[in-house]
Parts: C-alpha cells; structure tokens; sequence
C-alpha cells in the first residue's frame, strides 16, 4: 500500500480495504460510476476478461481525484499482460491527477514499455500527475520526445506544457523537437515552449525560424511562443512583422495579436498593422486592431494620419478606441466624424470618444447632440458612450429619461443603463 494511499485512508470520508471481495465503506457511501461501486471496478481489474479489465480501469478514472483510493489497484494494473490493459490502467491514473503522485515512479518505468499506446498514455499521465511540481518527470518526457513513434513524442510534448513552467530543463529538447519531421510535434513542441514562459527564451532563435514552417499551426503556435517567452523584442518584432504577410489570415491574425501581447515594444510593427485594416480578412482585421490597441500611444499619431481615409475611417476608429485613454490627442477629429453623413461612422467615432474616456470629455456636449439622431443605432452608441463619463455626463440626463420611452428597445435599454451611471451615486462602468 502507498504512503498516498494511507494518507487518504485517514483523512477521506469513506475507507476502502481491497482485500478479495471484501469493501467497507463508512456509512456505505462508495465513490459510483456507471452504477457500480469503486470496489467493484477495482475487481473487475482481476478479471480474466482483457475487455473486463479495460472497462475497469475506464470507469475508475471516470472517479477522478474519488478514484484515489483505486490507485494501488490501477499501479498493479500496469503490470497487465495484455498493453491495452496497460494504458487503460496509465490513462487513469492521469485522470487522478496531483494527488496520484505516489504513481509516478510506476508511470516512469511504464514509459519504457515495449507497447507505443502505453508510452502515450503514461506520457500524459505524468503530465497530469506532476502538473504542480515538475520534478522526476521532466527528464523522462523530454526523452520521450525522441521515441521513435510520433504519437509519444506529440504526448510528450503536451504533457511538458501540463508542467508548464515548473518543467525546468526542457527548453533544449522542446527546441530540437521544432525540427521533427512530424507536423504535430513541431506543433506541439511550440505550443509547449509557450506554455514554459520565460523558462524557454533560448528557445528565441529556433521559434523565430519556425515561424517560416511549412505547417500552419506551428507557425501560429511560434507566433504565440514568442509573445509568451517574453522574447527579446529586437528579434521577435522584425520576425512576426515579416508574418502578418502569411498566406494564412489565421497566421497573419495569431502574428498580429502576438505583437499586441509584446505591447509598446512593438511599435516598429505599427505601420504594418495599419495596412491590415485593409485586408479583406475580418479575422486579420480584427487581431490588427487589438494590436494597436495594446501597443497604445505609439500608435495613436500614426492612427490619427490614417484617419484622413475615408476608405479605412471605421476600422481605424475601432482600433482608436482599442488605445483608450491613450489616444486623447484623437479627440478633435472625432469629435468631426461625429458630424460624418455616414451612420456607421458616426457610430463609430461615438463609441472610440466612449473608450478614451474622461481625456475626451469635451466631446460630451456633441454625444448629447448625437442622442437625437436619426438612426437609432447611433443613439444606442452614444448612450453606451456617454456612460463612461459618469457625472461629468449630467446634461444627458433628461434626454436619456425621454429615451427610457422610446419605442425601441435596445434605445431604452442602453439609455436607462447610462442613467444607471450619470445620474447622483452612479459609478463607471468598468
């Protein structure tokens, strides 16, 4: 019996004893899955049947943590004849998780089995089990990713990033894994290097060349690896500004949002993120936007040039507003696109002058106008803008109590929510 074992004997609200046939459960309260009883899984594992004892250990795991008490069982399982048995028994295991621990040196040796399906399964199992502390299994899985089979190496791989940046000392093989000739380990392998954080900035260089990979998804998951290393942005910005011309409005959007991420930083790549406001990819459009929004005030005199389009105004408003109170210096030519013949660009540049916030409250008095247009939409936008300036908003109020009238309902609706936060105690809408 584990020391894990005896610790949950003690302290868990019912008490199992795997003796041959015997259970005894405090108050008969036994864990339950598909019916029956965690004893009985646990003997079923002995059964002659190979489907039988597959099933058991399925249905075990199906518990969870509950399952804590059938780890033993699930341990000795591993040591089934027959390899199905055997990875039914590891995968399990991997659904007991952290508190399965005394399971790992069991698990270790499981990932030196003859069987890939049982390398795979206990690959992840120790993913799962030592998702809060690393220790002992991070050597193993990174030698899982030279197996010669690609599924454990793609396990391995996730479970590195289970571990996440507790996996001390993987960053080197995670970073030759970016060169396996398999897609999905190279995609796994950034993904993963992503998840380890700071821990995997060495891994810069070789996830810079991944960025040029044959495969989508490992250019998207390197894209993402190098805003989550935190890598220098020196060499991260000029390579993800070389991706946001990718064939793939996917990988252009993932490279875009990934420079958001590196923020300030990234003001290099403001330029071309601004000609994406263009493209034809909403997808692409919309992570742009993010990114200029998160890169905040460089963007915002570059932004405002661009403003003078008339072609790219809407897009460019939407990204103003992502800035926030940083592209103040956007108020007076918001303030005139407020008078713009256009409905959508009326809406829009009411909804930016919303998002700076108090630095644009001289526009206050021409939102108010605006609570009067004739296209209802505008009104809901300005109502919804107005409401970030709080108090300060307080000419709105009796328009915006005529509003709660109004025979549509989204127009009674965003004006009796404005009101919420103008009128006396009212509080910013964050």
């Amino acid at each position: 019996m584990t020391a894990r074992f005896s610790e949950c004997l003690a302290h868990a609200v019912l008490v199992v004893v795997f003796a041959p046939s015997v259970v005894v459960a405090q108050g008969n309260k036994e864990p339950v899955t598909g019916g029956k009883p965690i004893s009985h899984w646990v003997e079923q594992l002995k059964s002659p049947q190979t489907k039988a004892r597959v099933e058991a250990a399925v249905r075990i795991g199906d518990l969870r943590e509950k399952a804590l008490p059938a780890l033993d069982a699930l341990v000795t399982a591993l040591g089934d004849a027959d390899p199905t048995v055997r990875a039914a028994a590891a995968d399990g295991l991997r659904w007991i998780g952290p508190p399965g621990a005394a399971a790992v040196p069991a698990l270790v040796k499981a990932t030196g089995d003859a069987d890939k399906g049982v390398r795979r399964a206990a690959a992840l199992a120790l993913g799962e089990i030592s998702s809060k502390e690393g220790g002992k299994a991070v050597p193993i899985l990174t030698g899982l990713l030279e197996d010669r089979e690609k599924e454990v190496r793609v396990n391995a791989a996730l479970a590195l990033g289970k571990i996440g940046d507790k996996a001390t000392g993987a960053t080197p093989a995670l970073t030759r894994a970016l060169t396996d000739s398999e897609a999905m380990v190279r995609e796994r392998a950034a993904y993963t290097l992503g998840m380890l954080g700071a821990e995997a900035r060495d891994a810069t260089p070789a996830l810079v060349m991944a960025l040029g990979d044959p495969d989508k998804s490992v250019r998207e998951n390197s894209s993402r690896a190098l805003a989550s290393i935190k890598a220098d942005p020196a060499v991260a910005v000029p390579a993800l500004i070389s991706v946001l011309k990718d064939k793939d409005e996917s990988v252009r959007s993932t490279a875009a949002i990934a420079l958001g991420e590196i923020g300030p930083s990234a003001a290099p790549a403001v330029p071309g993120l601004i000609a994406a406001l263009r493209d034809p990819s909403r997808t692409f459009r919309n992570g742009a936007k993010y990114a200029l929004g998160r890169i905040g005030k460089p963007a915002v005199g570059p932004l405002l040039e661009s403003l003078k389009d008339k072609d790219v105004q809407v897009e460019v408003m939407q990204a103003i507003g992502r800035v926030g109170s940083e592209a103040a210096d956007a108020t007076p030519a918001l303030r005139e696109l407020l008078k713009d013949p256009g409905p959508l660009h009326r809406a829009s540049a009411a909804a930016a002058l919303g998002s700076i916030g108090e630095p644009a409250k001289a526009a206050i008095p021409d939102l108010i106008v605006l609570l009067s247009d004739k296209d209802d939409d505008v009104r809901v936008v300005a109502a919804g803008s107005l409401r970030w300036f709080s108090s300060e908003a307080k000419a709105a109020i009796p328009i915006l109590k005529t509003m709660t009238g109004d025979k549509d309902p989204k127009v009674k609706e965003a004006a009796a929510e404005a009101l919420q936060f103008i009128e006396p105690k009212g509080q910013k809408p964050y």
